[in-house]
């Protein structure tokens, strides 16, 4: 149902005078649309849609929606464990990061970033963003950056060879993501 409603959404927009109402409303539909088919793990149509809400935001030079347009990007290539691909969505999100207003999303996706960089052998890049982590941290995060910078930390310590801290930072994570109520994290993450 998701998937109709923002395609009626992309129509009223795309009646719209031009400008940048118009551009904005379109691309923020097909990146709705994108993360619709995400959830549906229909990955190519979900690429295909935030694809073009990316073009319109880069056309539109709006900081704030490719910072959230390139995480929801990451999230394909994580889905199927592509680490390296997801790594290069989530630094183009963090590019973004100086000019947006929303330090939260920011957050999220240097936490997805450092978490990922445990992954793939970039200890060295992945401290330097759990340091960002630990100052983003600072600004009242919100329940859902809170499961990313906890599993961030789980990663570290999975790569440090410290299980046990590993384990309790995955499980705040956990505990977080149930009262988030977040069904990706619960059957993704936590498996």
């Amino acid at each position: 149902k998701g998937i109709v409603l923002d395609e009626e959404a992309e129509r009223l927009y795309n009646k719209l005078p031009e400008g940048p109402i118009k551009d904005w409303g379109v691309g923020a539909s097909y990146n709705n649309i994108g993360a619709s088919y995400s959830l549906l793990n229909d990955l190519d149509n979900a690429q295909v849609y935030y694809l073009k809400g990316i073009d319109i935001f880069e056309k539109i030079k709006d900081s704030n929606s490719l910072l959230v347009a390139y995480f929801n990007m990451s999230f394909i290539y994580i889905d199927i464990q592509e680490w390296n691909k997801a790594y290069e969505y989530l630094i183009k999100s963090i590019s973004y990061g100086p000019g947006t207003r929303s330090k939260d999303q920011l957050l999220q996706s240097c936490s997805r970033a450092a978490a990922i960089c445990f992954k793939i052998g970039k200890a060295s890049e992945g401290k330097n963003l759990l340091k960002r982590i630990d100052t983003l941290f600072k600004n009242n995060p919100t329940l859902l950056s809170e499961i990313y910078y906890y599993n961030a930390y789980g990663e570290y310590f999975l790569y440090s060879k410290l299980p046990q801290k590993a384990l309790e930072m995955q499980l705040l994570s956990f505990s977080k993501s149930k009262e988030f109520k977040d069904p990706y994290y619960i059957v993704d993450e936590a498996w």
